[in-house]
């Protein structure tokens, strides 16, 4: 399991590279102007995604587990039951949204009025994704996580390709172009893929749309609870560029789309890990006590990987965003460790949002995922006319703060189950060193004499603190040993939390 697992990350670690290396020839290419308009289309696919989906995608993954576990013909009938019905979804939420730019321009802002083809292109690109996302779902269902991430890696870089070749021929409307083709050529190969692994076919054969059916109320139900979260979840990011767009112009739309980028980069192999990993071992467990262990000791471990890959790119923001972006996107230097506080909590919430759906609470996720997603998107909107991009990004993080505490309040109040002291403490103190980070080193020379004294400084100090604290032992049990000036004593001590 664990070769399987460091593989899963190594081949995320890639489909990070993939997309860096996309959003560095785009910001090149396109200036931060083009760059934020690229970053707000790519937003309301995902949100085009999430509303024509229903939830589908991910509830497959539930049905075609246990299709898998009845036999091979089970699995074809629901494999292909429900790839039609997503490629029925998909097309008709294409063609819906089409319709609806061409008849009103400005039905979804009048700063993307002017970009009506790439957005029409763009759009004509959502079934391909849909489906493409349905068949790596569907692998790692039947037990196939490494050919489930090896697809998403295909997938993810022919849309790449495609990007890049299109700017470069033509600009936004030859992007988007771009994208479309290469998704024609990734559903052939998915198709193909689900053909000769599992037998399953997506137009031919019969029967699937007929068990599916049979199926419908459990299928509805499930599909119903996960829904809101999921629009709620694309539908805040969307709002956030579209509030930095209306009130600060293209140009901080793409150096406020280059700073999340970097954060969600920073978390991006924990959110293969947690769903294919933490996600199945949480549901596995017997009992309620063994669920809340199991949240705790992933979260403590989350944790010091988020430390770790967000050190390096907080002592030196200014040198990473010229190397990944250009030196036009230099403002986002000065946000980034606000949107990696923001990515961190979103993290650490995303664990214990998990455990309140093993505990079968979705009707209070979706409401709590309103309260937090939208609260983000409201604080955007109010903070950064008056802030700019520190406003922006304060919004964000200030509406997972909000989101952290009503899922902590909720399992608290309704479960009776408290967040671990260990994990509290740890994220207090990660907290602290990122923003610490954040006004130590915005600006500035990082390679001359002082600033790499002071940086050697402070990386040495934070390591030594976080070795004492969180490495040799439980963080309370470390906090304790120091009140008590048992110095001799907390050197001594060995034990993982």
């Amino acid at each position: 399991m664990s070769r399987i697992l460091i593989a899963i990350g190594l081949l995320q670690v890639l489909l990070t590279l993939v997309g860096l290396a996309r959003s560095k020839a785009l910001a090149v290419m396109l200036s931060p102007s083009g760059f934020g308009i690229v970053a707000t289309i790519d937003q309301l696919v995902m949100v085009l995604m999430q509303l024509g989906g229903l939830g589908l995608s991910f509830v497959a993954l539930r049905f075609m587990a246990r299709a898998h576990a009845e036999g091979p013909d089970a699995l074809r009938l629901v494999g292909a039951g429900f790839g039609r019905l997503i490629a029925l979804c998909a097309s008709l939420t294409a063609l819906i949204a089409i319709v609806l730019v061409q008849i009103w321009p400005s039905v979804i802002g009048v700063e993307l009025a002017p970009y009506g083809l790439a957005l029409k292109l763009a759009i004509v690109g959502v079934p391909a994704l849909m489906l493409g996302a349905f068949a790596v779902n569907m692998l790692a269902a039947v037990g196939r996580p490494l050919a489930a991430a090896g697809l998403n890696l295909v997938a993810v870089g022919a849309a790449a390709i495609g990007a890049v070749l299109g700017a470069a021929m033509g600009g936004l409307d030859a992007l988007y172009l771009g994208v479309a083709l290469s998704g024609v050529v990734v559903i052939a190969i998915a198709a193909a893929t689900l053909s000769r692994t599992l037998g399953v076919h997506w137009l031919a054969g019969a029967g699937g749309s007929a068990h599916l059916r049979g199926l419908r109320r459990d299928v509805t139900a499930n599909a119903m609870s996960v829904y809101s979260v999921m629009v709620v979840y694309a539908g805040s990011l969307f709002a956030v560029r579209l509030a930095v767009l209306v009130s600060l112009g293209e140009a901080s739309v793409g150096v406020m789309q280059a700073g999340m980028s970097l954060a969600l980069t920073v978390g991006g192999v924990l959110a293969a890990l947690g769903n294919l990993y933490f996600v199945p071992m949480l549901n596995r467990q017997p009992d309620v006590a063994s669920m809340r262990a199991t949240a705790d000791r992933y979260a403590l471990q989350m944790l010091l990987v988020l430390l770790v890959g967000a050190m390096p790119i907080l002592l030196v923001p200014d040198l990473v965003i010229a190397l990944l972006y250009t030196r036009a996107f230099a403002p986002a230097a000065a946000v980034l460790f606000i949107l990696m506080i923001w990515q961190c909590l979103a993290q650490l919430t995303y664990v214990y949002q998990q455990l309140l759906m093993a505990l079968d609470d979705t009707g209070a996720v979706a409401g709590l995922g309103l309260l937090g997603f939208g609260g983000g998107a409201v604080f955007t909107a109010l903070l950064a006319p008056r802030f700019g991009l520190t406003g922006a990004a304060s919004g964000l993080a200030l509406g997972m703060v909000v989101y952290a505490a009503a899922i902590a309040l909720r399992l608290a109040l309704k479960h009776r189950i408290t967040v671990g002291t260990a994990v509290a403490l740890r994220l207090a103190w990660i907290l602290s060193v990122i923003a610490c980070a954040g006004l130590l080193f915005r600006g500035g020379e990082p390679f001359s004499i002082q600033g790499m004294t002071l940086r050697v400084g402070f990386t040495t100090a934070v390591l030594a603190m976080t070795v004492v604290l969180f490495l040799r032992h439980g963080a309370a049990n470390a906090i304790s040993a120091f009140r008590q000036g048992r110095l001799r004593t907390l050197l001594r001590l060995r034990q993982d939390p």
